[in-house]
């Protein structure tokens, strides 16, 4: 199992929309809206690093997101 974090900047006011959109997502299992450099973080669990990619430029098409980090772990 891999685990990665995506720091998520978006449009203002999008926040509370973006939220529900990233909990439709299975391998999702934490998000937390913050203050600061970033705007949400997401905690991703996937059986491979590909599928955490597949993943991440599914959430970078979704509407309001301007920027996306990733910070992945490797086991």
């Amino acid at each position: 199992m891999s685990t990665a974090f995506i720091l998520i900047n978006c449009e203002l006011g999008s926040e509370a929309r973006l939220v529900l959109k990233l909990e439709t997502f299975s391998a999702i299992k934490e998000i937390q809206s913050t203050l600061g450099a970033y705007d949400i973080i997401a905690r991703i669990e996937e059986k491979s690093n590909r599928d955490i990619n597949r993943l991440v430029e599914k959430i970078s098409k979704l509407k309001d997101i301007s920027s996306i980090t990733l910070l992945n772990t490797e086991k």
